[in-house]
């Protein structure tokens, strides 16, 4: 009778491969390890992941959202995480965290943070698609409130008089 090994191991659940250089890094605390240890374990061979911080607050047993912010702004001074945040039809929709795997990127990433660009901004097309780069203008504007078409008296000569009459059909 044959051994089912896939289903009762460990791997058949999902795992990752850390590296050394982020284990022994002394710029990190052990929780942001094992915020890293999590992210990396979650992700897929594109290295990237997106549990909410929900999942992993209650995943991890961090209590407050602050906290395990706190734990990911380490990872992120260090290179080792990059955060996509991600709308749909301009509303917020998901982080994407990207897990480095290489001491290049992991300088840019380094470099990026220390400039303030620790986040990108991206607009989902579609469910399952990938992503287009968000606008490079990150300022809002507010929206412009539409105007009532006007009808074909209106479009007479504008008078002294305000018009008061309302649209309503």
């Amino acid at each position: 009778e044959p051994i089912l090994i896939e289903s009762t191991s460990f791997h058949s659940k999902g795992y990752g491969t850390i590296s050394q250089h982020v284990t022994r890094n002394k710029n990190i605390s052990v929780q942001a390890k094992g915020v890293y240890s999590y992210l990396v374990s979650c992700a897929g061979n594109d290295k990237q992941t997106y549990p909410t911080q929900a999942l992993m607050c209650e995943e991890l047993g961090i209590k407050k959202p602050l906290t395990l912010r706190k734990y990911i702004k380490e990872l992120q001074a260090e290179g080792f995480v990059k955060i996509v945040k991600t709308t749909k039809k301009s509303l917020f929709y998901k982080n994407i965290y990207l897990i480095c795997d290489n001491t290049v990127t992991q300088e840019i990433w380094k470099n990026e943070y220390l400039q303030g660009k620790e986040e990108e901004e991206m607009e989902v097309i579609e469910d399952n698609k990938k992503v287009a780069p968000a606008p490079t203008n990150t300022t809002k504007k507010p929206k412009k409130s539409k105007k009532p078409k006007k009808s074909k008296k209106d479009l007479s000569a504008p008078t002294d008089k305000p018009n008061t009459k309302s649209n309503s059909n």
